[in-house]
């Protein structure tokens, strides 16, 4: 598996390494564990926290791929659907 291109910045790999537990070089419900993990890392660090922000950058990241993802496949709205689901999980709004 390869990772985004261009490649992210190294700071942006280390974010995702650190709150998603993963490389950017995840695909698939590995890139969706991971970006669940940051955002949750996100929400668990509210106001004006540095690491609150780093893992909601990493989270960014990782749901920009999977929405890139997600639009090279035949079924893009029900891939997109699922990342919206995994989404309003992270919160219980599911």
């Amino acid at each position: 598996m390869t990772g985004p291109e261009p490649p992210p910045p190294e700071v942006v790999e280390a974010w995702v390494r650190r709150w998603a537990g993963t490389g950017t070089d995840a695909r698939g419900e590995a890139l969706l564990d991971g970006a669940t993990r940051a955002l949750e890392a996100a929400l668990e660090r509210p106001g004006r926290n540095r690491e609150g922000a780093e893992a909601l950058l990493a989270a960014d990241a990782l749901l920009t791929w999977a929405v890139e993802n997600a639009a090279a496949t035949d079924d893009v709205d029900g891939e997109l659907e699922g990342i919206l689901r995994r989404v309003i999980e992270v919160r219980g709004g599911g």
